[in-house]
């Protein structure tokens, strides 16, 4: 899935990838020495000779300009020390760059904050956060950019997405410390999470959102849909996370108290694009309830549709012990190891929180989480790594903590920290951090090239941020295709204390962009000339993530651009069989033609119990039924040529088999969702041309 993570959620799209991850930033890093070393030792002197000789200043004038300039120089060489060890052109830490609407000239009635954002398969970036204003609730907005960050539609205009209901987003003071996530399913649909309350009396509910249009238009977006559970009052939800598998079954995890009193971890799940959820009917809790408080869950589906969940949890009660701990689950959230018992990928280190997990392209899982190591005040909190190469079957962070940043008692410590990977498997961590010599915080990274066993920021932390005295806060990190990293965080306006939504982005870490190359296509019928036209073409990565999508012409033809690497084609049309292209090869610069024959069917495209024609059977379809005996709209699976029927028969309704579509069905369709009939049936004079399931 296309995650907030990045790299296309570890299954990103072709490309070149890294060659050169050491190179510093391009403008000029290696004659900074020189200048440090020049400055240091002439530059104070020269300025004292010069006001001696022309100005004849006086001794208390020249110390007052002395102080001044070593305060100066004290900030520049921390500046270009952190400069010197950056892996990537940080276009953020150049200049500010503010991607949500900015009202000018001193916006003091609004508050942007917890950005969260997805890459499409066509390339888009997706970014959702929250947004308060004077006088009104918090809500969602939302912003994409389809040419790879370079514009924003937020930059331009506010964008709304959930319901005006009267009820912050995210609550107020808000639900967790991260109140909302954002997710992409294979088929392009995005999906967005958020804790809130129903009504002013009410808990805290986990809330969904979800687009089909490349965020043109929400659905929910009218009225709260929730997906946990209502029917348990002042039981608050909070910190929920969207995980997405290859076979589009959703999973939200989140923290609220169990029965027994205490915080826990629950899960919903949804196998039908998010229309329906399992949590939404009762609680479920994949925690082992040992009577201490599990909180801050963080989800990931591996590619083999493996589910991991890590949260923080305090064995003893005592937070001076506190570990990280997981659940995973190889039946698609049927059951979790960590029912029974719990299960520690740490070593107890105070106050942890806040863990970030991701998995790369062969199933290796990384999390980091800050905590500190301080056992009096103040408490300097550190990044800490835990990872594992076997299914989770060890982990590297029971040996000790592995440290991610400087581990130095230096400003404040580093506060929500987030990680992404690229294609061949380098971590880059980012947080929020106020080291000595700023004023405020600001965005810090530190890269790892072994898998997370050794980080850059042990000796040396990277600067993604303009420093110029404004707080920054609460960054997210992803990686689009060509391995260029995206980073958005919420950074203070002027001296109003409120905040925007500030954006930097990496370079391929030193690399010029792979060039694209080329499938030029063509789709015939099954005589191999006459042309085809209004196929849809899905094409695949070796990964088998959709990246684009394309329509045959009138010829029959179709291209689409992508990387060198290797690929799949799906052709489907109504009225034909589907088919596939696989191995297409397609190298950097160069056009790979193809062609295919389609089959053309006879008989009735239809799914038995697909009354609404989603492509999926439940409880809405009975719905659907109804209403069109009732006098509503027939069921799109209409079948006009089926032999022996004599009329016109509403084929995807008729799940009894009587050849007919009335109220029996429906009530054959009822007990068949309470398990009390074994299957849907056909008509046998009219079974499905095409089985869609």
């Amino acid at each position: 899935m296309i995650n907030c993570r990045g790299v296309v959620d570890y299954r990103a799209a072709a490309g070149e990838g890294v060659r050169n991850l050491g190179r510093p930033f391009d403008f000029g890093t290696a004659y900074i020495p020189y200048f440090v070393d020049f400055w240091q030792n002439c530059g104070i002197l020269f300025l004292k000779l010069l006001c001696f000789l022309l100005l004849r200043c006086r001794v208390t004038i020249l110390r007052k300009l002395e102080e001044v300039m070593k305060k100066a120089l004290l900030m520049l060489v921390l500046v270009l020390t952190l400069a010197s060890s950056a892996v990537a052109g940080w276009t953020g830490a150049v200049a500010d760059r503010n991607v949500s609407y900015y009202v000018g000239p001193e916006p003091s009635w609004y508050l942007a904050q917890y950005a969260r954002a997805a890459v499409g398969p066509e390339g888009n970036i997706y970014l959702a956060w929250r947004q308060g204003r004077s006088g009104e609730t918090y809500e969602l907005y939302f912003g994409k950019s389809t040419d790879n960050g370079t514009s924003w539609s937020s930059e331009t205009a506010d964008r709304r997405i959930n319901a005006n209901d009267g009820q912050h987003a995210c609550g107020s003071p808000v639900a967790g410390e991260r109140p909302l996530d954002m997710d992409m399913d294979n088929s392009g649909n995005i999906y967005v999470v958020w804790a809130e309350s129903l009504g002013s009396a009410d808990a805290f509910e986990i809330m969904l959102l979800k687009s089909t249009d490349q965020g043109d238009n929400w659905i929910h977006s009218d009225a709260d849909f929730p997906v946990s559970y209502t029917g348990a009052p002042n039981v608050n939800a909070y910190d929920p996370s969207l995980g997405i598998d290859y076979n589009n079954n959703m999973y939200v995890v989140w923290h609220q108290n169990a029965p027994s009193g205490h915080a826990e971890i629950h899960i919903g799940k949804s196998t039908d694009l998010g229309d329906t959820w399992t949590s939404s009917l009762a609680d479920r809790v994949i925690s082992f309830d040992d009577g201490y408080a599990a909180a801050n869950p963080d989800i990931i589906v591996d590619r083999n549709n493996n589910i991991y969940v890590v949260w923080a949890e305090s064995e003893s009660g005592d937070i001076t012990s506190k570990k990280i701990h997981y659940g995973k689950s190889t039946d698609g959230g049927a059951t979790f190891n960590s029912e029974t018992a719990d299960l520690p990928i740490s070593t107890g280190i105070r106050s942890s929180s806040d863990p970030y997990i991701l998995a790369d392209l062969q199933n290796n899982i990384y999390v980091i989480w800050r905590a500190t190591r301080a056992s009096v005040s103040p408490f300097y909190y550190e990044v800490f790594f835990t990872g594992s190469t076997d299914g989770g079957s060890n982990w590297s962070g029971l040996a000790g903590p592995i440290l991610v940043d400087r581990g130095t008692a230096d400003g404040s410590g580093v506060f929500y920290p987030a990680v992404a990977i690229t294609t061949e498997g380098n971590l880059a961590a980012v947080w929020n951090e106020t080291p000595t010599g700023f004023s405020d915080a600001e965005i810090f990274a530190s890269y790892s090239y072994d898998g997370g066993v050794t980080w850059t920021g042990n000796t040396d932390i990277d600067l993604l941020s303009y420093p110029d005295g404004h707080g920054a806060y609460r960054p997210d990190i992803f990686v689009s295709r060509g391995d260029t990293f995206h980073v958005f965080w919420n950074e203070g306006v002027a001296s109003s204390g409120y905040y925007d939504i500030h954006y930097s982005k990496g370079d391929t870490l030193g690399t010029a962009l792979p060039v694209p190359g080329s499938i030029s296509g063509h789709v015939f019928e099954q005589d191999g000339t006459t042309p085809i036209a209004d196929v849809f073409v899905d094409t695949y990565d070796s990964l088998d993530q959709r990246i684009e999508v394309d329509t045959t012409g009138s010829a029959g033809e179709y291209d689409v651009t992508v990387y060198a690497g290797t690929y799949r084609q799906h052709f489907s049309k109504p009225g034909y069989d589907e088919a596939d292209l696989i191995d297409i090869v397609v190298l950097s610069g160069e056009t790979t033609p193809v062609s295919i024959n389609m089959v053309a069917i006879s008989g009735c495209q239809y799914l038995p119990g697909d009354i609404n024609g989603n492509g999926f059977t439940n409880g809405i379809d009975v719905t659907y039924g109804v209403a069109f005996l009732k006098g509503g709209t027939p069921p799109p699976d209409t079948c006009f040529d089926c032999p022996a029927v004599g009329q016109n028969l509403m084929a995807a309704g008729d799940v009894n088999g009587s050849c007919g579509f009335n109220g029996i069905d429906i009530t054959f369709f009822v007990a068949y969702l309470k398990q009390l009939q074994p299957a849907l049936l056909f008509c046998p004079s009219c079974p499905p041309a095409t089985r869609r399931d």
